[in-house]
């Protein structure tokens, strides 16, 4: 038996930590969103934080990592709080995980205020995506009673709560870097 490890071990281990490190958060944040953040209102908003786990996750590993993470944290939050429509939280979370892991590596993601600004930016589109899908299925919809109480109220609460998952993903995950099929690690 060797007491030397093939060169690829250590980076391998280091891919199996990051992804313990996304689970963890993924279930955590999930927890958090469906049991305690409902009860942090401002008018009808509440804040999204696993869209910011989504976002910040994609930022710090890429985009197939947002994707995937985004999909998982929206599926656990539809099938543990049902909301009606099985599948739509976890497309639009895909969708923005996706699309924030476009900036990983990037220097303007290493910063704080553009990842929250883009965290903050996301949960609006998330909620206006979601009352869309609402409207197609028929739900009545008032712009008024939307845009104030409802996306305004969330988005502020989000970019409160967003420093917190931001700084959570970077103290776990460390420095960024690309996780995705046949990139070099």
């Amino acid at each position: 038996m060797s007491v030397l490890q093939p060169a690829g071990r250590a980076s391998h281990d280091g891919v199996r930590a990051g992804f313990g490190a996304m689970l963890a958060m993924t279930l955590l944040v999930v927890l958090l969103q469906v049991a305690l953040i409902p009860f942090i209102r401002l008018s009808d908003g509440i804040p999204d934080i696993a869209v910011a786990l989504a976002v910040a996750i994609g930022l710090m590993r890429g985009p197939t990592a947002g994707a995937v993470v985004g999909f998982f944290t929206g599926l656990l939050v539809e099938l543990i709080a049902p909301i009606g429509t099985l599948g739509v939280l976890a497309l639009i979370y895909m969708a923005l995980g996706a699309f924030a892991g476009r900036y990983c590596g990037r220097p303007e993601a290493s910063g704080l205020l553009a990842p929250i600004g883009l965290i903050v930016a996301c949960a609006g589109v998330a909620q206006i995506a979601y009352a869309a899908v609402q409207l197609l299925l028929g739900a009545p919809f008032s712009l008024p009673d939307f845009l104030g109480p409802v996306l305004l109220s969330q988005m502020a609460l989000t970019a409160l709560l967003a420093p917190l998952v931001l700084l959570l993903s970077r103290r776990l995950l460390k420095e960024p870097r690309v996780l995705e099929p046949g990139a070099s690690a």
